[in-house]
């Protein structure tokens, strides 16, 4: 048996999609809101940003943006 499949839903005319539909380890980029151009990663409670890891937030968040694709480098800076 293999593994559940997730579906993202993906607004085609736009490429963007809802953070609720990110699985865990996944990465977006916002859009759309305050926080346009942050990163995010799914986590198992929520979400944090990449780019500023001071800004969290929980499953039910209503952030939108666009997926990373596989392969994308995020180069992170600890310390700065």
């Amino acid at each position: 048996m293999g593994k559940p499949v997730h579906a993202v839903t993906l607004n085609l005319a736009t490429g963007v999609v809802s953070a609720r539909d990110l699985t865990c380890g996944q990465f977006m980029k916002v859009v759309n809101s305050s926080y346009s151009g942050e990163v995010i990663l799914r986590t198992f409670e929520g979400f944090v940003s990449i780019t500023n890891p001071g800004n969290t937030w929980d499953r039910s968040c209503i952030l939108e943006g666009v997926l990373l694709p596989k392969g994308t480098t995020i180069n992170v800076v600890v310390g700065a």
